[in-house]
């Protein structure tokens, strides 16, 4: 009897560990990719003489990407637990 809770509860603080070091390294990675996300929204400039309509497009699209991203953080959390 002891000897079977025993097992059980390694068992457990097993399966949490390997859980938590998922969950770590899917952060690491997910911090290291959204530093890229916002340095292209906050270094990317287009040049001077861009029309107004590509400048729209331009924010629209950086825009839509760091919200896509945030998005798939989401969902990557969401699947490591």
């Amino acid at each position: 009897e002891m000897a079977w809770r025993s097992e059980v509860r390694e068992s457990l603080r097993d399966e949490l560990t390997n859980q938590n070091n998922r969950f770590n390294i899917v952060m690491l990675c997910d911090t290291v990719c959204l530093g890229f996300s916002f340095t292209l929204v906050a270094d990317g400039y287009p040049p001077m003489e861009t029309s107004i309509y590509m400048l729209y497009a331009y924010i629209f699209f950086l825009g839509l990407s760091t919200m896509l991203f945030s998005i798939s953080l989401w969902c990557s959390i969401i699947v490591v637990r």
